[in-house]
């Protein structure tokens, strides 16, 4: 090796991209997601960033599952999507977080992934550690890019007592705006948006 090339700066694996679980399919389809909800925007044509988020119930009596809400996002209205939390929601869901688990050594051990099975990420809650055969609803949410799924901080399971816990952090303000974002772009029958125990659009 080269004097220069041992100067080189040391290159840092960040994500891993695998073939996209057929678990984070549209459940409606039973497809890949090709368009972005809010803005439709082709989400293959450029390959680029997207977040997907599902809400399922576990009917544990007859191992079966249904989904109550799904949706994808490209990062722009993503993180648009996010500002409807306010700075009060935002600081106390960083706090949950922060002291429960450690982010930082889930993304380390998630690179050092060496297949395709994500189920070991999704199984279990990624806070209290629960079986996803053991909740009554869970939600999981996955970082994608164009057809691939990628590995980096997601993909993550919580668990409904995670997704309750969240629930009690957000304020007013931002319940309301969750509430009118739902009923923009979900087709919600009518249990869903005033059950307060159905779960939450959670924007991890």
């Amino acid at each position: 090796m080269s004097e220069q090339q041992q100067n080189l700066p040391e290159k840092r694996v960040t994500e891993i991209i695998i073939k996209m679980p057929e678990i984070f399919y549209s459940s409606a389809t039973g497809r890949m997601f090709e368009k972005c909800m809010v803005c439709e925007r082709d989400l293959f044509a450029a390959s680029i960033p997207y977040f997907i988020e599902k809400a399922i119930k576990n009917y544990k009596n007859i191992t079966a599952t249904d989904t109550l809400f799904e949706y994808v996002m490209c990062e722009d209205c993503y993180f648009e999507a996010l500002k409807m939390y306010s700075a009060e929601s935002r600081q106390r869901i960083e706090n949950y977080y922060e002291t429960r688990v450690d982010l930082q050594a889930r993304h380390n051990l998630l690179l050092q992934n060496t297949d395709e099975d994500i189920s070991r990420w999704i199984d279990r809650c990624f806070v209290k550690n629960k079986q996803r055969t053991e909740c009554d609803e869970y939600q999981i949410f996955c970082e994608c890019v164009g057809r691939k799924a990628v590995l980096s901080f997601s993909p993550i399971m919580i668990c409904d007592e995670v997704a309750a816990d969240l629930i009690k952090l957000l304020s007013d303000k931002t319940k309301d705006d969750i509430g009118r974002f739902k009923e923009q772009y979900f087709d919600l029958p009518p249990e869903l948006k005033i059950n307060p125990k159905q779960p939450e659009i959670l924007l991890f």
